[in-house]
């Protein structure tokens, strides 16, 4: 069992889509992409332990690594969804990889950064960034760290809250460097 996040819009009905990246050594995902359109699989859910509230924060900062992007999609598709401008909340995301190639959903980001203008923006981070090209990489190279965080998330306050998903060294290099930051164990939640 494992727990995967819906990238669909909770409008959409009748169909539900999902981000999983296969890995040849894991336990679920070759099960996964072994089977053929027609099997069945047992779900469950809603599972989790965070529900976003229109406004419940002035700005959003949202950390992912790899396929930990599906949550803090979900959340950010969740909040700019409300064309009526009820939700005010802008939101950041710095999202890191390995390589270019492995930015999922980058479409639907780049998107919704078109979409919601001032509301919503994307920095990328890559271990391995292009080298050379035209343009050249516009994003940051190596590991999330602290000066990133500084660089590209709202600042810390009684109105902003820090997301974070994504493998587990990275959730706790994030978390110290957040910490170092000076945002509060409040301001902050690691799905």
């Amino acid at each position: 069992m494992r727990p995967y996040t819906p990238v669909t819009d909770d409008a959409t009905r009748g169909s539900v889509d999902f981000v999983i990246k296969v890995y040849p050594t894991g336990r679920v995902t070759p099960i996964l992409d072994s089977l053929q359109v027609g099997d069945c699989i047992l779900a469950k859910g809603p599972k989790g332990r965070f529900v976003y509230e229109t406004n419940m924060a002035d700005e959003v900062g949202l950390v992912a690594g790899g396929t930990g992007i599906t949550p803090m999609f979900a959340v950010a598709m969740a909040a700019l969804r409300d064309s009526s401008a009820n939700d005010k909340t802008r939101f950041s995301l710095v999202f890191a990889n390995v390589t270019e190639e492995d930015i999922l959903i980058r479409d639907r980001l780049d998107a919704l950064v078109a979409q919601n203008p001032g509301r919503f923006k994307v920095h990328h981070v890559l271990n391995d960034p292009p080298k050379g090209g035209s343009p050249p990489w516009g994003g940051s190279a190596g590991f999330v760290t602290k000066e990133i965080l500084r660089e590209h998330l709202p600042a810390p306050g009684p109105r902003t809250l820090v997301l974070r998903c994504g493998p587990g060294p990275m959730n706790k290099a994030v978390g110290a460097a957040l910490e170092e930051l000076g945002y509060s164990k409040e301001m902050t939640f690691e799905f």
